[in-house]
């Protein structure tokens, strides 16, 4: 079983769309806080 992280570090390289942002979608769904 995946153990899930305490904080996770999204990095923005060209825009902040978070919309259709699959790095940010999975640290949202596998941190504690990002």
């Amino acid at each position: 079983m995946h153990k899930p992280f305490s904080t996770g570090l999204v990095w923005f390289r060209r825009d902040l769309r978070v919309a259709d942002n699959a790095a940010l979608f999975h640290a949202l769904k596998n941190c504690t806080k990002v």
